[in-house]
């Protein structure tokens, strides 16, 4: 059996970031229900005049009870944040953490040895290298075998989360301990299609208040209940129990799956992992059978339990596998696509961009948005205002100077991925960046890989710079050739000529840090481009 945490604070912990004002507090915690469902929850007790959400997939929502629920339709990591707004205090805050939706197979388990109030806990999970312990009495610790002892006499409730080396599967085991006479709330459930019968394995004493909660909102305080689900699904059942008589009480969950699609219990089910472009790695999870066979999009079949196959050609392709039970004759098919894309990351998602002043106008910043751009994608800024926008290049108007975290997530349905970069940014009322950490934003594409004029051909590197920046022509130019460097307003900035090497270098120690224009000329022909300069 297994204890689900309520709150998964060893995540947060590891990956979570913050940007911080006085007296609001965007904080939270979140756990999971299973069947990619979260729920994400207030941590500082307050409420606050604005409360929104990005869930990293390109959803949002907003509301201000504190706490939120979101599924998420597809296997990943994501950058979950919170911002929110207090009027009556003029302050706000952005906290953002990142989380794993996972059907990965990392197990967390442990065993305990009790000696008097003492008890040595031994990890047995599989997979396991962060841990985080909760002993159920409001201490804690990060050792994989601790040692703890209780000040009383009581049962426990003790919580081992487990995290992978990879950060992408999370699992949770809890468990009972007794130190001395105590409650004990573990039970076990039978099913019938929809219908559930839970009964209390161990504790058969009569003085006790008893509330079960069925994982849909539904409740009931019967001793050993039956309810029935409106829909399958996997829910998670938690039992709350209060002895009167020895003044104990426990707490023990456990997730159940109901459904009626199946009746036999036996279901072909696999997932699809791409990795390096063309690698393929088949995972085959169903249970209840015992002969398979793999049909691959080439016409070749195999009949190993698992697989792993290349493809090599960018694509969308469909891989299915049959499964049969040799002793109960169940059968059952089912099959997947999975896309093949050779740009980078594998994938084909990648978000990323960086910040510059306008240096022709005061309060204006530039985002050079140099994500991946595929018509398959799909965009979602947050600007750390409470403002957001679906474009790949929006523009955003800023009702006060400071700071705030903005975010830009990118989907992609047909690719099968999903990638989110955040960033602090702003100006103050002097009109000077705020890079540690109204105006307006205005996002546009990355010019350092826009393509050349064919009538001047050079380099330029590097692009952005932090002072000095070179221009080398790739054909013999004349002795008039040379190089300018304006401001976004016009004004000349720096001038060189080329040096036998055809080589020009102009250094912009000094200037503020922005968007330059930079005129070369061969002699005959010219082209202008763009140039960012951005200190260390």
């Amino acid at each position: 059996m297994k204890k689900i945490v309520p709150f998964l604070t060893l995540l947060v912990g590891i990956l979570g970031f913050n940007t911080a004002q006085a007296q609001c507090k965007a904080d939270f915690s979140f756990y999971t229900n299973g069947n990619g469902t979260f729920v994400f929850a207030d941590s500082s007790g307050n409420r606050y005049t604005s409360d929104d959400w990005t869930f990293g997939d390109g959803n949002s929502t907003s509301g201000n009870s504190g706490q939120v629920t979101h599924r998420y339709n597809r296997t990943g990591s994501f950058t979950v944040c919170r911002m929110v707004w207090d009027s009556a205090n003029s302050c706000r805050d952005t906290f953002c953490t990142r989380i794993t939706y996972t059907t990965s197979t990392c197990k967390a388990e442990f065993k305990s040895t009790i000696s008097g109030d003492t008890v040595q806990f031994r990890d047995a999970s599989n997979g396991a290298v962060y841990y985080s312990w909760d002993f159920g009495d409001n201490k804690i610790s990060t050792a994989a075998n601790p040692q703890h002892i209780y000040s009383k006499s009581g049962t426990y409730r003790v919580c081992l989360t487990i995290v992978d080396s990879s950060r992408t599967c999370i699992d949770t085991y809890c468990a009972s301990v007794t130190i001395g006479s105590s409650c004990d709330a573990t039970w076990v459930g039978s099913f019938q299609r929809l219908t559930g019968t839970f009964r209390i394995v161990n504790y058969k004493q009569t003085r006790v208040d008893y509330r079960w909660s069925f994982g849909n909102g539904d409740t009931t305080k019967t001793h050993n209940p039956t309810y029935t689900y409106a829909k399958p699904g996997t829910y998670v059942v938690c039992l709350e129990m209060y002895d009167s008589n020895l003044q104990c009480s426990d707490y023990y969950c456990d997730s159940i799956s109901v459904d009626t699609s199946n009746n036999t219990g036996c279901r072909a089910y696999f997932t699809a992992q791409v990795s390096n472009d063309t690698v393929v790695q088949l995972t085959n999870w169903s249970q209840g059978f015992t002969n398979f066979k793999w049909y691959f999009p080439n016409g070749n079949t195999s009949s190993n339990r698992h697989e792993r196959i290349v493809i090599t050609t960018p694509g969308t392709y469909t891989i299915c596998l049959f499964a049969e039970d040799s002793v109960s004759g169940c059968q059952d098919s089912v099959c997947q696509t999975v896309t093949i894309d050779s740009a980078r990351g594998g994938r084909g998602c990648q978000a990323a961009f960086r910040v510059a002043v306008d240096t022709s106008q005061k309060f204006k910043l530039f985002l050079i948005n140099s994500s991946s751009n595929k018509s398959s994608h799909s965009y979602y800024w947050s600007f750390g205002d409470g403002g957001s926008s679906t474009k790949r290049n929006p523009t955003h108007k800023y009702n006060s100077f400071g700071r705030y975290l903005v975010c830009l997530t990118i989907t992609d349905s047909a690719l099968n991925c999903t990638s989110t970069y955040c960033d602090s940014l702003g100006l103050d009322s002097t009109g000077r960046l705020l890079k540690a950490d109204g105006f307006e934003l205005e996002v546009i594409e990355d010019f350092a890989s826009t393509p050349k004029i064919k009538a001047v051909d050079y380099n330029l590197y590097p692009n952005p710079t932090t002072n000095a920046f070179t221009v080398k022509l790739e054909e013999n130019a004349s002795l008039d050739a040379a190089l300018t460097v304006y401001n976004l307003q016009g004004r000349l900035i720096a001038q060189s000529g080329f040096d036998r090497s055809q080589q020009s270098v102009i250094d912009l120690q000094g200037e503020v840090d922005g968007l330059y224009i930079v005129r070369i000329f061969d002699g005959e022909n010219f082209v202008q481009t763009k140039i960012m300069k951005i200190s260390k």
